[in-house]
């Protein structure tokens, strides 16, 4: 992560999230799933690492999410996280995404993990998942 403009300016809204996001998957389009996320701190600001998990399995995997969930209980008293969910392809978010999207925000719950509202990318568009996107 490069942009010290986009690392200056705090996300307080889902707004400023999904523009973060825009301008850091910029351009879009990708050879495989992956997860991202970044660190924000107590100033809402993302620390300067994108972490990015690849080869994510298409199918959303329980275990995967709580362990991720269990990593991530180690910096709750200092951060919050924001995860992306990126994937190849034009087509809109579909019920596979919406699984993903489920068993991480379901992982955070049962860990107490403060998640920003999860974000999806494809090869044409950056969206938040919707709660009626949630519900399973």
């Amino acid at each position: 992560m490069t942009n010290t403009n986009l690392l200056d300016q705090p996300i307080h809204t889902a707004v400023d999230l999904q523009l973060f996001w825009r301008k850091l998957m910029n351009p879009l389009g990708f050879a495989q799933r992956r997860l991202y996320f970044v660190f924000l701190d107590d100033q809402r600001r993302a620390l300067n690492q994108l972490h990015q998990i690849d080869d994510l399995p298409e199918h959303a995997d329980d275990e995967f999410a709580d362990a991720l969930m269990a990593v991530f209980s180690h910096f709750t008293d200092h951060f919050d996280f924001a995860l992306l969910l990126a994937r190849p392809g034009g087509h809109p978010m579909d019920d596979t995404d919406r699984a993903w999207a489920r068993a991480l925000v379901a992982a955070g719950s049962r860990g107490d993990i403060r998640l920003e509202p999860l974000h999806l990318a494809n090869d044409n568009s950056v969206l938040p998942f919707a709660s009626d996107d949630l519900i399973g």
